[in-house]
């Protein structure tokens, strides 16, 4: 028995700790420590004791990836895609979202987006035109990982 073996009746050799809790992640019943054990956790690195999950997939909704669902923005006020939806960017909150009309000028950008573009333009330019816009969303505001594609706004 090594006295600096993390997990000493358990092979381990990479010694795994995710939680820094100073049993390696092999032997360790909450490899997150947020008080839920591993086999129940929706999402077993990240703390999330909520084990909240909106789209009901068995991932808890810390471990979902970013997604762009709806490439089409239609602000028309049916309450349907009257907002261009970023799924969990709130896990970002340094976020910064640009949006560029099809010759390459800046027509809305903002930090720490919030899913509430409804396709007006920056300052008092109010609503944009229908058509094809392309969209860069940098999750981190640093450069460091980034989104980017084509919407469609139509009235």
């Amino acid at each position: 028995m090594d006295i600096d073996d993390n997990c000493p009746l358990t092979a381990n050799s990479d010694q795994l700790d995710n939680d820094n809790d100073g049993f390696g992640d092999v032997c360790d019943l909450d490899d997150d420590n947020d008080g839920i054990i591993d086999t129940a956790d929706n999402c077993q690195f990240m703390m999330n004791a909520d084990q909240a999950d909106l789209n009901s997939n068995g991932v808890g909704d810390v471990c979902e990836e970013v997604v762009i669902p709806a490439t089409a923005l239609t602000p028309n006020g049916d309450g349907i895609n009257d907002t261009w939806i970023v799924q969990y960017i709130e896990r970002f909150p340094n976020n910064s979202v640009e949006i560029f009309n099809r010759w390459g000028n800046k027509v809305f950008s903002t930090t720490g987006y919030d899913n509430t573009w409804n396709g007006s333009g920056d300052a008092s330019s109010g609503s944009l035109p229908a058509g094809s816009y392309y969209f860069r969303v940098d999750m981190k505001g640093d450069g460091s990982e980034i989104l980017d594609g084509w919407l469609y706004l139509t009235y």
